[in-house]
């Protein structure tokens, strides 16, 4: 299948790649054993043979005939059941690297497009070589489908591709009604760059660029119209500008010295550092420090406090963080935040500086106006004896009083802890079932249950997780239950997930375990949604902590997916579901087919067996999901996805940042020999902002994840009858009972 009439010069790799896609998916003899289990009839080859025919009718503009193409496709598709697993989506299907919605934008056919958005058309879809629909339909020159798309409220307007953004191809090829169209929407950005670190004014020609220049100036005039010379304080709840400087009207005292330690956020703001403050008014500077012996000799930045425009308290929503009261400077075009635990002393520092820059302000303003008179001289004498006048005193802001008070704190809370979890043991001693009143069906498997359930005894939601032992024995998974049961006997992990409790009946195992409320990280993850570098990075971070200790337990955990990382009330990420976790006996692989599809290692695929490496790879997928919202070699098609995790190279142009595609090459090898371990990945620089430490002690501010907007599947069923089952009875005996189900 030749589809390399639907690329342009630069992507002819790309449909050469597919065309040894298709070709070998159906002529290779050793097709996946997992492609295997589907019984109807229509299968992948005739899918793609479908999708081309569907390519053709696009390039002949065809519209009756993709709509009885894909018409025909649902029904078929329709047929083979309930699973919506194989329900593919042909017209947002990404096998060939793009979708049939792709190439009607690319190839002009308005009316197959203007079809495809009634019918379902995604939109917010990348090609797997970095081009989104709007920078495609400016390429294809169509006025009706720019406008079209950019009135869409979840377009992302400043995708950046190999070619640029949709404002830098716009200004290039001097598309003036287009560039019109652009320029009117909201979130455009006007400095964006491309690949080449060149912003649209840079490659702009002809009257658009006359066009852009015009609307940057506009733009700026605006910006510099915004009054900068006051200092406020504000909170979400509460923003009150004080912009009247009462040191202007009113000869000021002068203010002390104030000098203490404050904690400063990185600026990746992932985690934060004391550093030592002075707050020199007679010098007229904000001085830091990186610790007290350091002062005065060797700062590590100095500030004029004359540049300071804006003075801020913000109180961030963050009741899991210690440090949720922000002290902001902006001064320079630049910005510095420092973290306190209580407003008190927020308030303390925001005063001594505003009080600093204030007297700074009115001592220039005085030189400023006897300059104007030509009276510096005169004017400077007074100054300069109005400054030797007055008291040269020194405050420090002492938070020792504070570091005491949180040490006792401290102690107090881990005697908390001691008595919490002898409290723990007493309540979830000697379950039963009747213990719990079952409230909802979360997950629903082929072994079992997952409930959401009330504890009788503490009035709290759990988790419950039912195991039938009979669907156990007869599918051999008993083992990996019992397994699980003896991993989590080893495991205290900040980041991996304990079982409150244990218990079975007559005919199931049980698991007691905490209610997430959040969900887990395919809530915030996947399906075309990103998350930003620094995001990832920290909760990536996490996973990485997790496994690293997993596999100091010589245990490979072997499946890596979102769905088995549940997030915490307080942002923190808790690994979950080790029943696929294995030990490593003297460094042997473990060689049992198991993980999710999209997620699975090239060796796993060809049977040779796992070992640490795997959950490497793991790590690489889910950071590469993170980045570009589809894991590397996701389509719906599982045969060809297993094809294409063996055989084919991994599209890295959905990834702007050039470190995380440095990292991810390195993890994502298809050979596990040359993968690094996770001791290099840790030193590797995309980590170099991480505090591991902090951290793992949860001293790291987490993210706070938006859940993205997804279609609900009926996984969530109230409950509408009883749950019958039969606990044992002490006194009687035990059949069916299966022995060490205990965390003891």
């Amino acid at each position: 299948m030749d589809l390399r009439w639907l690329q342009d010069d630069d992507n002819l790799a790309t449909a050469d790649q597919c065309d040894h896609f298709h070709a070998s998916f159906i002529s290779s003899p050793n097709r996946s054993q997992l492609g295997k289990s589907i019984k109807n009839q229509y299968t992948a080859v005739e899918f793609a043979d479908t999708l081309g025919k569907i390519f053709q009718a696009i390039k002949e503009k065809n519209l009756k005939q993709v709509q009885n193409l894909v018409n025909t496709h649902k029904q078929r598709s329709n047929n083979l059941g309930g699973d919506p697993e194989f329900r593919w989506d042909i017209i947002n299907d990404l096998s060939l690297n793009w979708s049939p919605l792709h190439h009607s934008i690319y190839l002009g056919c308005e009316e197959i497009f203007l079809w495809f958005l009634s019918v379902g058309g995604d939109i917010t879809s990348i090609t797997y070589d970095g081009y989104s629909a709007l920078i495609l339909a400016v390429l294809s020159r169509s006025e009706l489908m720019v406008n079209l798309l950019i009135a869409q409220p979840n377009l992302n307007v400043n995708h950046v591709s190999r070619k640029g953004s949709a404002l830098h191809i716009a200004v290039q090829s001097n598309q003036i009604p287009i560039l019109q169209l652009l320029l009117q929407h909201p979130n455009i950005n006007l400095n964006i760059y491309n690949d080449q670190l060149e912003q649209p004014i840079d490659v702009a020609t002809g009257k658009a660029k006359e066009l852009l220049k015009k609307e940057l100036q506009q733009r700026t005039d605006v910006y510099q119209e915004q009054s900068k010379s006051y200092i406020s304080i504000k909170s979400q709840d509460n923003c009150e500008l004080n912009t009247l400087d009462t040191f202007i009207i009113n000869r000021p005292k002068k203010p002390p010295i104030y000098k203490g330690y404050v904690e400063k956020l990185n600026f990746s703001h992932l985690y934060s550092y004391q550093r030592y403050i002075v707050v020199d008014p007679e010098c007229g500077v904000l001085v830091r420090f990186q610790n007290k012996e350091n002062c005065p000799l060797n700062p590590k930045e100095t500030i004029p406090l004359q540049n300071i425009y804006n003075l801020q308290i913000i109180i961030k929503d963050r009741t899991f963080s210690n440090n949720s009261i922000y002290l902001l400077i902006e001064y320079n075009e630049k910005k510095i935040y420092f973290l306190f635990q209580s407003k008190q002393m927020a308030q303390i520092w925001y005063d001594s500086i505003k009080t600093a820059v204030g007297y700074t302000k009115y001592v220039k303003y005085k030189l400023d106006q006897y300059n104007k008179k030509k009276e510096g001289e005169k004017v400077f004498n007074q100054v300069n004896s109005m400054l030797l006048d007055m008291n040269n005193q020194s405050v420090e802001i002492d938070q020792q009083t504070n570091q005491d008070q949180l040490s006792i704190q401290d102690q107090k809370k881990q005697e908390n802890i001691e008595i919490k979890k002898k409290q723990e043991k007493r309540l979830f001693k000697n379950l039963k079932f009747q213990d719990f009143f079952i409230l909802e069906i979360l997950q629903k498997g082929s072994f079992g249950t997952i409930y959401k359930a009330k504890y009788f005894k503490d009035d709290k939601m759990y988790v419950l997780k039912q195991q039938n032992k009979e669907q156990l024995r007869k599918f051999s998974q008993l083992e990996y239950a019992i397994n699980e049961v003896k991993l989590l006997r080893k495991i205290n992990h900040p980041f991996i997930i304990s079982i409150k409790g244990l218990f079975q009946t007559k005919q199931n195992l049980y698991y007691q375990m905490k209610y997430y409320e959040k969900g887990d990280l395919s809530d915030y993850i996947g399906q075309g949604c990103v998350l930003s570098e620094n995001v990832s990075k920290i909760l990536i971070a996490q996973v990485i902590l997790a496994i690293e200790y997993l596999h100091s337990l010589n245990i490979i955990y072997r499946d890596l997916k979102p769905m088995n990382i549940l997030v915490g009330k307080n942002g923190y990420l808790k690994l979950a579901d080790l029943g696929l976790a294995k030990e490593i006996i003297n460094d042997r692989a473990a060689l049992s087919f198991c993980g999710s599809p999209a997620y699975l290692a090239p060796e796993i695929i060809k049977g040779e067996g796992a070992t640490q490496s795997v959950d490497v790879y793991g790590i690489g997928v889910l950071l590469y999901e993170m980045l570009s919202g589809y894991p590397p070699h996701f389509v719906q098609n599982i045969d060809l996805m297993l094809e294409r995790i063996q055989y084919c190279p991994i599209n890295y142009d959905r990834i702007q940042s050039k470190m995380a595609v440095k990292i991810l090459k390195e993890m994502l090898q298809r050979d596990q020999i040359k993968r690094p371990n996770l001791t290099e990945i840790k030193n590797h620089v995309f980590f170099a902002d991480i505090s591991w430490n902090k951290l793992l002690n949860k001293n790291m501010l987490p993210p706070k994840l938006i859940k993205r907007n997804k279609e609900q599947f009926m996984n969530q069923q109230k409950f509408t009858e009883a749950i019958i089952d039969e606990d044992y009875q002490d006194e009687e005996e035990k059949p069916n009972y299966i022995q060490n189900w205990s965390l003891s």
